[in-house]
């Protein structure tokens, strides 16, 4: 581990969704971090929260619970021309589905 900080940190999220009287819990309390030039990939089967967790890294959408620290700023506390400074090269994304490819996806861009 290196001595910089993290570019992305995730601080025990959660995130809830409400369905009337129902609560569909998307995320349990996740917590990692992403080292400057470490390469991650996000498993997990489909409704597993992976778009989800995007999401909220990506500033697309808020927490219910916890934090999302990039590039040592929490993302909910940012302004929203830096939000989509954030954002704005992950909507370029491409997710890849087991049903239609054999071969994992590499369009996107890589966090600096």
């Amino acid at each position: 581990m290196t001595s910089e900080k993290p570019i992305v940190r995730v601080e025990h999220l959660h995130k809830d969704y409400p369905y009337g009287e129902k609560v569909t819990r998307a995320l349990n309390d996740v917590s990692f971090e992403i080292e400057r030039g470490e390469f991650v990939v996000i498993l997990g089967q489909s409704g597993s929260g992976k778009t989800t967790l995007l999401n909220m890294i990506s500033a697309l959408d808020v927490p219910t619970k916890g934090k999302v620290l990039v590039g040592g700023r929490q993302v909910s506390s940012l302004l929203d021309r830096e939000r989509e400074r954030i954002s704005g090269p992950t909507k370029s994304a491409s997710f890849s589905s087991s049903s239609t490819s054999s071969r994992p996806s590499r369009r996107g861009r890589t966090w600096r």
